[in-house]
């Protein structure tokens, strides 16, 4: 899994070593309303991969509490 695939990191690189989107952003060519638009959209895509996470972590909160509420039933 440490192959580089064109732009993507090493997987072995902490997060930190990596330039941020909008930071990248900064380095193409583009309209001053394009890039507005752009750094909208990815702050709309952060949120949204947030309130994924977000109910991901829920759902494995009530799974695990489902599963500690019928093991001690079955007791």
């Amino acid at each position: 899994m440490t192959r580089k695939i064109d732009c993507m990191p090493d997987v072995r690189e902490p997060v930190t070593a990596q330039p941020t989107l909008a930071h990248r952003m900064d380095d193409h060519r583009m309209s001053e309303s394009d890039r507005r638009l752009a750094a909208e959209c990815l702050r709309d895509g952060e949120s949204l991969a947030g309130l994924i996470c977000r109910a991901r972590d829920a759902i494995r909160s009530t799974a695990s509490l489902l599963g500690d509420y019928f093991a001690q039933r079955t007791r």
